[in-house]
Parts: structure tokens; C-alpha cells; sequence
């Protein structure tokens, strides 16, 4: 009834999503900031170096305008002497005239020789034209330095005046020519009232536009160019927002990649995706020291407490290879016999064997007693960790590993094993890559997945899970390779820096 329990504890884990892990939204901030801060402060520096080498290489720029006034009279207007008042319209449409009459060639000629006569040091700078207000214009220049900047936008309007002002003259002068040949048309005198009439409106129009080339100009310079006080670009002013431009999309990017990553650091997360209970945390096997014993001291407590009654074979499996499965099954063999429990040591992993080679030991195994050896040959009692564990090698690679973990010969064997032993640990193949594992499964009371962040990847446990499906028998994760300063050691005095490590990576 208990493993029923567990097990159907377990299929509900089993439907969590890999992002739905109990922490808050603030710890999740905190996590998140805490693995990704080596791509934030990358990222960030990124664009501080741009910035810093955008300002090395840039200089100040100031802006100086001058502000020139065009009158808007059409043809019509200019015949009955009435100027049109300028619309908003029409002000963009003598921004744009402006700025076609900065580019032409005879302008800026006539701009570099009013600098060379009046201001021979003056030049450079990028010339602007922009819409102050109906009838009214900017003609301005980005320079690097403010005098010379209010010298060539002063020589750049006075220029774009003058030709202004000659274009009006010019077509002015035209219209006067027509009225004139009009004129001598109708004659020094007319009898019939039509042509008096139409001789006397010639005449007042003549003598209109005659008066308005006398009196009316077409632009002039209302506000000529002031040097700025202050710069409309610093370099070092664009340090902060472009710094804080790239620290924003380092967060940004940092909390995408924590959504969409498929090999996450937490184990929380690791065992959300799995939908396993989280068993232990294992540290790093170089790190040694009394913190390794008591992660599996922990593990062993956690594994007694996954059953009622307590699991005699569990099995230890992993999702891929080189996961620490078989460092696992040792520590918790080890820790079994610490408390005087009688613990045997399987090593069922018949194609990759990595035991007898670590513990020293040859000679027939697993292989040879599934053949018809005695298994009283095959076992070996190995002092590992200051501690007799009995431990059953693999032996010679068979040809049919399959078939061989697949006979009725490995459930008599593990039979006999639980009625001599209070602990059985099996190494078995990773899942889900060989079916032996599975095999295996049906035979243990308690299955533990092993997985090591970030090496292990969220869709190979969600494999994992796929494969243990069939099998009635509860699983659980124990997550390896964890920082030795994540694990807490009794009797040893913290630093709270310490306290919050291990906060962060012990689960309930």
C-alpha cells in the first residue's frame, strides 16, 4: 500500500512542468541572477567598452542655427500686391527648398567664399535645414567646435539668402518683360473701352511688380547664428544610458534563457521536470571530506523514508552517462554499512563496468554467477570508506547482456541477496538507453535517478520518466556533482554567506 502511494505521488509529479518549481517570484530573481551573472556582467561590460570606445573616438558636437524668414507669395498675390499667409504645409515644403538649395554646389561656393573672406580658419561641419514656423527657418550646422560652427551656419544662410532672393528677382524681371511685350500689344491707344480697360490693368500691375522689385525680398537672415553654451553632444554622456541599455537586455535575455533552458542549474527545477521526489544532494567526489559522508548519510535517511518498510535492493540508474550513478551506489552502500546495516554492492551494468576496476577487484561476477557460477566465488568483501561492504562486480562483458539480466536467474539471485543482506544497491545502465534497466526496475523496491546540473538535460529525464512509467515502483532524484559549500556539515560554525548557500540548495 505504502509503494502504491508513492508511486502514485509520484506519476502526479510527474505532470509538474519543468518551469513549475515551487520558489517565489523572488527567488527565482535570485537564482536567476546568481547562475547567469557571468552572461550579465559579460554582456553588460559588452556595451560599457562599446560606449567607452564610441567616446574615445568621438568628439563634441554643437549645434548653430540661424533663422531665416521666406515670404510665401504666389503669382497671383504677387500681381495684386497680397502676400498668402504661410500654412504649416507650407512651411515643411520651404524646409525641404531649403535644404535642396544647401546641397546645390553654387551655394556652398558662394558659402566658402564669404569664409574666406570674412572667417579664413572656418569650415567643416553637416549642414541641416529644418521647419522652424510658418515663414520661418532653420538653416544650421552639427560642429565640433561652437565659433566655427556659428561662422559657417551664418556664411551657409546668408547664402541660401541670397540665391533666394535672386530667384525672386529673376522671376519677378520675367514677369515685368511679359507685361511690358503685353503692353506694346495692345497699342499707345486704344478707342474701343475693352482695350483701355485692359490697358489699365496692365499698367497698375506693371507698376506693382515694378514696386515690389524695388521694395520686396523673397528671404532674409531674422536671427543670424549665436555659438551655443552648451554642447548637444558629450561623449561621456552616453556611458550610463548605453551601459544601462545593455545591463537591461542582459536581464532580459538572461530570464528568456532560465525559461527556454533545457539544462537547468536548480534542483528544484531538475526534479520538477522530472516529476521525482528530490532524494539527496551528493557533492563533488574531490571534494571528499566529512561533507560527503553526511550527504549520504542523508541520502540513506531519505531512502528509508521513500518505503514502508524500508527498500532492500534499490536500484541506481541514471539519464545518460557519467552522471556519478556509480559513485552513488557506493556512498550509499558505504553509508548503510556505517550503521551496521549488512549492505551488498551489485554491479549490474554490463557494458560499461567502472567497479572492479575502481575497487581493485577481478575475477568472476554478476556475468559469471547469471552463467552457473556459485555466488559464494563471485563476492568479494571490500573495506571501502573505513567500512566491510560485500560487493558482486560484473565480471567478463557477456555477449547478450539483455538476455542474461532478463532470465529468471537474476530474480532468484536478487531473492537471495534480500534474505542475506538488509541493503541491496544495483548499478544498473543509464536509462533510457538500454533496456536492462528497465529490467532491473521490476525487480528493485525503489529506483534512484541520478542527475548532475547542468550536464543533464531536462529531456533525458523526461525520458527517464517515460521509461519508468511501466514499471510499478516509486523513483526518486538525487542530484551529484553539487558544491561542496552547498552541502551542510554538522558541527562545523557557518558563515551566514554559507547558511544562504545551503538554503538555496537543500529542498524540502
Amino acid at each position: 500500500m505504502a509503494q502504491r502511494a508513492i508511486t502514485a505521488t509520484t506519476a502526479t509529479r510527474r505532470r509538474t512542468p519543468a518551469t513549475g518549481s515551487d520558489e517565489g517570484h523572488l527567488e527565482r530573481i535570485r537564482r536567476v541572477l546568481r547562475e547567469r551573472r557571468r552572461l550579465i556582467l559579460l554582456v553588460t561590460l559588452t556595451f560599457a567598452a562599446c560606449a567607452a570606445l564610441f567616446g574615445s573616438l568621438s568628439e563634441e558636437s554643437y549645434d548653430v542655427a540661424a533663422t531665416i524668414g521666406v515670404s510665401s507669395l504666389d503669382r497671383t498675390g504677387a500681381l495684386v500686391g497680397i502676400p498668402r499667409a504661410p500654412s504649416e504645409a507650407d512651411s515643411r515644403t520651404l524646409a525641404r527648398r531649403v535644404q535642396n538649395l544647401t546641397s546645390l554646389r553654387s551655394v556652398r561656393v558662394d558659402a566658402a567664399r564669404r569664409l574666406r573672406r570674412e572667417h579664413p580658419d572656418a569650415s567643416g561641419g553637416v549642414i541641416y535645414a529644418d521647419a522652424k514656423g510658418p515663414g520661418l527657418v532653420w538653416v544650421g550646422v552639427h560642429h565640433r567646435d561652437a565659433d566655427e560652427g556659428a561662422q559657417v551656419a551664418q556664411a551657409i544662410a546668408e547664402a541660401v539668402v541670397a540665391r533666394l532672393n535672386a530667384d525672386q528677382a529673376r522671376t519677378t524681371a520675367e514677369l515685368i518683360a511679359r507685361l511690358k511685350r503685353e503692353r506694346r500689344g495692345l497699342g499707345e491707344a486704344s478707342d474701343d473701352f475693352v482695350g483701355q480697360l485692359s490697358r489699365a490693368v496692365v499698367e497698375r500691375n506693371l507698376t506693382l511688380l515694378e514696386t515690389l522689385q524695388q521694395t520686396e525680398r523673397a528671404a532674409s537672415v531674422l536671427s543670424p547664428a549665436v555659438p551655443p553654451d552648451r554642447p548637444v553632444f558629450v561623449p561621456d554622456e552616453r556611458m550610463a544610458p548605453i551601459t544601462t541599455l545593455g545591463l537591461t537586455l542582459a536581464l532580459i535575455a538572461a530570464f528568456l534563457l532560465d525559461i527556454f533552458d533545457r539544462r537547468p542549474r536548480d534542483p528544484r527545477r531538475l526534479g520538477a521536470a522530472a516529476g521525482l521526489p528530490l532524494a539527496g544532494l551528493v557533492p563533488r567526489l574531490r571534494d571528499g571530506g566529512e561533507g560527503l559522508v553526511e550527504a549520504f548519510q542523508r541520502l540513506r535517511a531519505s531512502v528509508d523514508r521513500l518505503a514502508d518498510p524500508a527498500p532492500g535492493v534499490v536500484l541506481v540508474t541514471s539519464a545518460a552517462p557519467a552522471e556519478g550513478k556509480s559513485s552513488v551506489a557506493v556512498g550509499l552502500a558505504e553509508a548503510a554499512a556505517r550503521t551496521g546495516r549488512r549492505a551488498c554492492l551489485v554491479e549490474a551494468d554490463l557494458r560499461r563496468p567502472v567497479l572492479a576496476e575502481r575497487l581493485g577487484l577481478d575475477g568472476p561476477g554478476l556475468a559469471g554467477v547469471l552463467g552457473g557460477v556459485e555466488l559464494e566465488s563471485s563476492l568479494r568483501s571490500v573495506a571501502t570508506g573505513g567500512v566491510e561492504v560485500a560487493v558482486l562486480p560484473a565480471g567478463s562483458l557477456p555477449r547478450r547482456p539483455g538476455e542474461l539480466l532478463g532470465s529468471e536467474r537474476l530474480a532468484g539471485l536478487l531473492d537471495d541477496l534480500r534474505e542475506r543482506y538488509d541493503l541491496v544497491v544495483v548499478d544498473s545502465p543509464p536509462l533510457p538507453a538500454a533496456a536492462d534497466a528497465v529490467v532491473l526496475a521490476r525487480r528493485a523496491d525503489l529506483v534512484l535517478v541520478c542527475a548532475r546540473p547542468p550536464t543533464t538535460a531536462v529531456d533525458d529525464l523526461e525520458a527517464v520518466v517515460r521509461a519508468l512509467r511501466p514499471v510499478d515502483v516509486p523513483a526518486a532524484l538525487v542530484v551529484s556533482g553539487v558544491p561542496r559549500s552547498a552541502i551542510w556539515t554538522p558541527g562545523v560554525r557557518e558563515t551566514r554567506a554559507a547558511r544562504r548557500r545551503h538554503q538555496r540548495w537543500q529542498v524540502a
